[in-house]
């Protein structure tokens, strides 16, 4: 059973709202396809957001896709430990698994607050909570206009991920914070820099969660465009557009509700037609663009 709530004014509103509060407004009125993609714009803006990646993992459960919804709850238990959303996502991911395991629908957990998660003391703090809390002290300094502290505090995050060794995805969500920053201060060539590691990382991090990496690249793919390098964004979209394209098909193919593949598709190879207009290629972007058009009529 899902504990919703009123959402009064949806459509004067929601045009205002951060892309949490969009999602929960989505999820209230049951559209988990735009909830889904509200919850990921969220943790995009702000990676240490662990609510917004339970509500992702929900929305999926709602939407039906169980192994995205298994995968996300695993991956907030992983990252940020301790957490409400921790706590929350390990009673989700036993419940799914037993219904799963008996073969029955799986509806998702209430949504309602339970007794809160007691907070581990800062000095019993694991390492991949330090560096959450210092991409969160970046994030609330960069937003009351204190940027150079908002970019030693990334800085710091970033140290602090290193100790984890090379290949940890708190390295990449300090990469992307720190690389935000730059991005937002006009410094688009160093962000670039800092997102091509961040890329690597994660790929390493998520190879078995490839749709995970698309998200990613997706997003920064702006960032190569405004910087000028048309030949990464494209590669990435390219990338990205395969990546959806398989995640579709193995979607369709295991009668899973596709509509958030479907629209990320879309989105990609969208993107992947404006460069190559850019890149004075306007007959293959004519081709992706009618692909885009047969894709929105179906």
């Amino acid at each position: 059973m899902i504990l919703a709530w009123p959402v009064p004014g949806f459509a004067s509103t929601i045009a205002t709202e951060t892309p949490f509060e969009r999602g929960k407004h989505y999820f209230a009125r049951g559209d988990y396809t735009h909830a889904a993609m509200s919850f990921e714009a969220a943790m995009r803006l702000n990676p240490c957001d662990s609510n917004a990646l339970y509500f992702d993992a929900l929305s999926y459960q709602q939407a039906g896709d169980f192994q995205r919804a298994l995968a996300l709850y695993k991956h907030a238990m992983s990252v940020f430990p301790g957490s409400r959303a921790a706590a929350y996502s390990v009673v989700a991911l036993k419940e799914l698994q037993k219904r799963m395991g008996n073969n029955q629908a799986a509806p998702p957990p209430a949504v309602a607050d339970p007794a809160p998660v007691p907070e581990a003391p800062v000095a019993e703090q694991k390492p991949a909570d330090v560096v959450a809390e210092l991409i969160k002290k970046g994030a609330e300094l960069q937003e009351n206009g204190r940027g150079n502290e908002a970019e030693r505090s990334y800085i710091a995050a970033l140290n602090q991920a290193e100790k984890g060794g090379q290949n940890n995805i708190q390295i990449a969500d300090a990469l992307q914070a720190l690389g935000d920053y730059y991005s937002e201060s006009g410094l688009s060539g160093k962000a670039c820099d800092l997102y091509r590691r961040e890329l690597r990382v994660r790929e390493f991090c998520l190879r078995d969660h490839p749709e995970m990496l698309a998200d990613c690249m997706t997003r920064e793919a702006s960032i190569f465009t405004k910087d000028g390098d048309y030949a990464t964004s494209e590669e990435m979209l390219r990338r990205c557009v395969d990546i959806y394209q398989s995640e579709l098909e193995k979607a369709e193919h295991n009668h899973k509700r596709t509509a958030v593949q479907r629209q990320k598709l879309i989105s990609a190879k969208s993107a992947l037609a404006t460069i190559l207009r850019l890149t004075n290629r306007a007959n293959e972007a004519k081709s992706i663009e009618q692909e885009v058009k047969m894709m929105l009529q179906q």
